[in-house]
């Protein structure tokens, strides 16, 4: 099977989020962003390394950064199954870790909210 190593994992998130779609949250995302104008906090640039994920609570940071690093260790791996027996277990695994980031940032919505 074909390596996506061309892929970005730094990319814009889920398909439609934050881009005008009604029900996506535009109302919510555009209050956090005049928040954080108002409060004068920029987000990271994305060409600086980045030795933690720059929240407030320490532990959540190295844990969000040690997940970003895991990440690009899983790129730099190469997404490559070995044959189609393989793919599904790919699948599988990608699919459990990205219900777990989703409930994380359901949870965070919640909290925000």
């Amino acid at each position: 099977m074909a390596s996506i190593t061309g892929f970005d994992p730094a990319g814009s998130g889920p398909e439609g989020v934050g881009r005008g779609r009604p029900g996506c949250g535009d109302a919510a995302l555009a209050a956090l962003r005049q928040r954080l104008a108002r409060e004068a906090v920029a987000p990271p640039s994305s060409s600086e390394p980045r030795a933690d994920s720059g929240v407030a609570d320490a532990a959540a940071a190295r844990a969000l950064a040690d997940a970003e690093a895991a990440i690009d260790e899983l790129f730099a791996a190469g997404v490559d199954p070995a044959d189609s027996r393989d793919a599904v277990i790919w699948i599988e695994e990608l699919e459990r870790l990205g219900r777990r980031v989703d409930a994380a940032r359901s949870a965070l919505v919640e909290r925000i909210g």
